[in-house]
């Protein structure tokens, strides 16, 4: 089957073909040509999402017309400010959001806000005067056989020309574009492209409740190879320093000890950070008399760096910390799920206590890279 364009009917007669007794698609499909069309069907006619996707190559048919999917075709005027109100019904607040601009193309929008349960907000002030008539399509959890929304708490929170594909799907890609981006998108003056995984439901457990926290993950793009998918950590240390980042990057597993990196295979690779035995970095100012988390280089915290230059001026780049040096400090430590002014995060943006990244607030690279298992204290993130 050749390559075309992206198109929702192409994409549902091809799937129609397939769909076998069970609810799954036939494996002779060719699920490549899938993979690189849109990552949702819809039915022409009815408007209904008839076939979602969960991870590579891997599709499942969806009962049209179930309460699990809302499709709302919008135009120009229907905005306001360059925002789309939907009011999609479905009773569940996380969901995914897909649109597609009038030539049926997928689309990324500048940012989608879930307000509550039945109603979310899609920016797309970015686009100026859209032309024709274009189409959102909501999905849920719980929406029929095979629906996509397996992990309902995770959402996409990328910055620029970045998404998250599929974020509550058991196959989510994290995707980074080459865009040349105006400041703004982020807290500080960043310009680049970072793809951001949302988990929510890990607020509020002390630091030294933290299990074991692991990864994996498949890279789907011809890009420099290795390239690591990194965690963040939201901490409020519950008095000064307030909230602060803590980094968890496979890529300084072995200078800084923050965790066990293992290659699976090319581009393969999986990653376990454990408190008990591994250590973090902490976003913070160089050490010097303006730290208060630190106790070495002139700062004024009590927390010694485990791993790194203990030198005035030292950025928090270069160092580790224990967590059992940090609970010392910060007895009451817990994550948070808050906007941390981090000048590499969504500007103003409330985001949960764990995130997944690919990229940075510099990052003008084209990545491509699958997720397969995301554990968080021995349960899926």
């Amino acid at each position: 089957m050749p390559l075309v364009k992206p198109n929702a009917a192409a994409i549902t007669a091809t799937i129609n073909d397939a769909i076998q007794s069970d609810g799954s698609l036939a494996e002779a499909l060719d699920t490549s040509v899938l993979w690189a069309l849109n990552k949702l069907a819809v039915d022409p006619l009815s408007s209904s999402v008839i076939a979602t996707q969960s991870g590579l190559g891997r599709w499942r048919a969806k009962v049209v017309g179930t309460a699990g999917a809302f499709v709302l075709a919008f135009v120009d005027g229907d905005l306001a400010a360059g925002v789309l109100t939907v009011s999609h019904g479905l009773g569940a607040k996380y969901v995914e959001v897909a649109v597609y601009d009038d030539t049926d193309t997928q689309v990324t929008p500048d940012f989608v806000v879930l307000i509550d349960a039945n109603t979310l907000a899609v920016d797309l002030t970015s686009f100026g005067v859209i032309p024709g008539t274009w189409h959102v399509v909501v999905l849920a959890g719980g929406g029929g056989p095979g629906s996509g929304l397996i992990f309902p708490n995770r959402y996409d929170l990328s910055v620029n020309g970045a998404r998250v594909e599929n974020a509550g799907s058991d196959g989510a890609l994290l995707i980074t574009q080459t865009d040349v981006n105006v400041a703004g998108a982020y807290n500080g003056g960043g310009t680049g492209n970072k793809a951001i995984l949302g988990c929510n439901g890990h607020a509020g457990i002390p630091l030294g409740s933290l299990g074991k926290i692991t990864w994996e993950w498949q890279q789907m793009s011809d890009e420099p190879l290795p390239f690591m998918v990194y965690a963040n950590l939201i901490i409020d240390t519950a008095g000064a320093p307030g909230l602060r980042v803590f980094p968890i990057d496979p890529a300084l597993a072995g200078p800084l000890n923050t965790g066990t990196l293992t290659l699976l295979g090319p581009g393969h690779y999986t990653f376990t950070h454990d408190p008990a035995v591994n250590y973090v970095q902490v976003v913070q100012v160089p050490l010097g008399p303006g730290n208060n988390f630190c106790s070495d280089g002139g700062s004024t915290g009590p927390v010694p760096v485990a791993l790194g230059p203990t030198i005035a001026g030292t950025a928090w780049p270069a160092m580790s910390f224990k967590y059992s040096d940090i609970i010392a400090g910060f007895p009451a430590a817990a994550t948070i799920d808050a906007s941390t002014l981090d000048g590499g995060l969504p500007k103003t943006t409330v985001t949960p206590a764990l995130l997944l990244i690919v990229g940075d607030s510099v990052n003008h690279t084209h990545h491509v890279e699958r997720l397969i298992t995301f554990m968080f204290n021995g349960a899926p993130a």
